[in-house]
């Protein structure tokens, strides 16, 4: 990683599966963005290498515009985050959203 430029995202560091066994990895680079869709259009114009979840990369690795590197290293997790302000009620509405994605996805990491 030390002799590529890596274009990061909010953290300082990539994860690895390495034999089973999650890494992390320090990583350095000219280029730093909290948003992935600035972080593709980077790795498109060729400015580095990034590590995005597959709905990012996925259409642009099907096209050939970008080539995946060290698959033998990826992992089959990804995070998917619900976010609210910590201090406020939610809505029912809100609510009911979190739990059922909750449950359809729990359930689809079971069954897939």
């Amino acid at each position: 990683m030390k002799r590529h430029s890596c274009l990061r995202g909010s953290t300082k560091y990539w994860r690895f599966d390495e034999k089973g066994s999650e890494r992390l990895i320090h990583v350095d680079g000219r280029v730093q963005c909290n948003s992935g869709y600035a972080l593709v259009d980077a790795a498109l114009k060729g400015l580095g290498i990034v590590q995005l979840p597959d709905y990012y990369v996925q259409p642009y690795l099907e096209a050939g515009e970008l080539v995946e590197v060290l698959t033998s290293y990826r992992g089959d997790r990804e995070g998917i985050w619900a976010l609210y302000p910590q201090n406020r009620m939610l809505t029912s509405k809100v609510r009911t959203l979190i739990d059922y994605l909750s449950d359809a996805l729990s359930k689809e990491k079971h069954d897939g």
